[in-house]
């Protein structure tokens, strides 16, 4: 997998997976400064679960969708964790409005 990515080091690699399966962020990526400094405006509870079920649906990572939507990283990281320790429950309440 290194070389076919060109990743200097199988050990990177396997760092990843790593951190990956036990469901640990990456900090080690070099993100693009503009994802961190950009404005981004509030977005609704709909917005919210719309870009959780987008990025869980397709596999990028959590940068790609920051840049898709323009929200901040943070934001995203705590809705999808928020969704995922809520599991079950969490996608039976998607779309229903608080009370």
């Amino acid at each position: 997998m290194a070389r076919k990515y060109q990743i200097p080091s199988a050990t990177t690699v396997r760092d990843w997976l790593s951190k990956y399966t036990k469901g640990e962020e990456n900090k080690d990526s070099a993100p693009k400064p503009e994802v961190y400094t950009m404005k981004s405006q509030k977005k609704t509870q709909a917005e919210e679960i719309e870009i959780v079920k987008d990025y869980l649906a397709t596999e990028v990572s959590y940068r790609e969708t920051v840049e898709k939507y323009q929200v901040f990283y943070n934001n995203v990281y705590s809705w999808v964790i928020s969704t995922a320790s809520m599991g079950r429950m969490a996608s039976s309440m998607v779309g229903q409005e608080k009370t």
